[in-house]
């Protein structure tokens, strides 16, 4: 009787010593079927991307800095801690959704807009959470909120739109998405056998550290005849050591084109706008503009990667390219939304010659979001 009662504290000993260890090495997050890759842009051809967990991920544009930004992403594949979704206690809870101006792109982490955001409202009164998406428009907006907002229940609601998300693609407008919570007591080996199963890779704690962009070495051998005449010889080599982003190239161009064309954005924020009411979530509408917008000073160092489709001096910042920010003030103060507009704030530190955004790269440094994160806590708080 004593050598079965040994036997078995012995199995049960080792299972939860298994158990203990695969939880460590192998994290999953509280909820199943919420992950950054549903909201991820990618190609037609390719209908999913796997799940993202838990991995850390880097940025660089080589010709600005020779160091490579570390994003470390949670369970859900954000650039952000882990969240629980039940509310912190005496806590209200603040949800950010942009691109990848919201996840902090060229900067550290803790100078973000929402992290700085935070440390302004205080960390014991609020929680923001960071769901920026590289990439992202309008689409994956609307999918992020029907699917974020009822699964977190954010207090408050900041859409932090970049210049380049008014017109490029028509909104989708989705309904509400079920969500499923894991078993806790399910054993950790058998959820791993699922994923494998699903041909999921595996949460490992400790990942390689990937790129945050796509295979640019890959993209670049696809079209290499077709697009190595559009940027000098450095900066295509640049593209193809998967240094510099590609989707640099020409965007200067493209920018002209799409900054004029007039867009309807009242049907698309009144939609998001009932649905987080409904979920109790007050939203936050808030326009930050492209260095090109604001001034002349950047314009150079587009000419590299737009050699053919750039004059030699273009002027962005006159009213034909600044229309959007109008058009979504006027579909806000129909709505009764807040709107927050960045361009004058950030075209008077520009003209200043304090110069918020990167060179060659068109993000922001980390002064540009300490800024943004200053003027969206400040406005909000006195309209809240």
């Amino acid at each position: 009787m004593r050598k079965a009662i040994y036997i078995i504290l012995y199995i049960v000993t080792v299972f939860l010593f298994q158990e203990m260890a695969l939880r460590i090495c192998f994290p999953l997050p509280e909820v199943t079927n919420f992950n950054r890759s549903d909201f991820t842009p990618r190609p037609d051809n390719i209908e999913s991307i796997n799940p993202i967990r838990y991995e850390k991920k880097t940025f660089q544009s080589y010709p600005d800095t020779i160091f490579k930004f570390v994003h470390r992403l949670n369970g859900y594949g954000f650039r952000d801690k882990d969240w629980s979704v039940e509310k912190p206690k005496r806590k209200k809870r603040i949800m950010f959704i942009g691109d990848s101006f919201t996840e902090g792109v060229m900067v550290s982490e803790g100078e973000t807009i929402p992290d700085v955001f935070n440390k302004l409202a205080g960390v014991d009164q609020y929680e923001t959470m960071n769901m920026g998406v590289l990439g992202a428009g309008l689409p994956e907006y609307s999918l992020l909120t029907a699917s974020a907002v009822p699964l977190f229940k954010p207090d408050y609601l900041f859409l932090v739109l970049f210049s380049n998300d008014i017109s490029r693609r028509k909104p989708a407008l989705p309904t509400n998405i079920e969500y499923t919570k894991r078993n806790k007591y399910i054993p950790r080996l058998l959820e791993l056998i699922k994923l494998l199963i699903k041909g999921e890779p595996l949460p490992f704690r400790w990942k390689k550290t990937t790129s945050l962009m796509p295979s640019t070495p890959d993209l670049w051998t696809l079209y290499e005849s077709e697009v190595s005449k559009h940027a000098d010889n450095e900066f295509a080599q640049y593209m193809k050591e998967g240094n510099y982003n590609i989707f640099r190239l020409n965007y200067v161009a493209s920018e002209e084109k799409y900054l004029k064309v007039h867009t309807d954005m009242e049907p698309y924020l009144e939609w998001i706008n009932k649905f987080a009411a409904y979920h109790g979530a007050q939203l936050v509408v808030c326009y930050i503009p492209s260095r090109q917008q604001v001034t002349q000073y950047y314009y150079p160092f587009e000419l590299p990667t737009c050699r053919i489709l750039c004059p030699d001096s273009m002027d962005l910042t006159t009213p034909e390219y600044n229309i959007h920010q109008k058009e979504l003030k006027r579909a806000c103060d129909a709505l009764n939304i807040q709107f927050i507009d960045l361009t004058e704030i950030i075209k008077k530190e520009e003209d200043k010659g304090n110069h918020l955004y990167w060179g060659y790269d068109d993000h922001m440094r980390a002064k540009g979001y300490q800024l943004v994160s200053e003027t969206l806590f400040r406005e909000w708080r006195g309209g809240s």
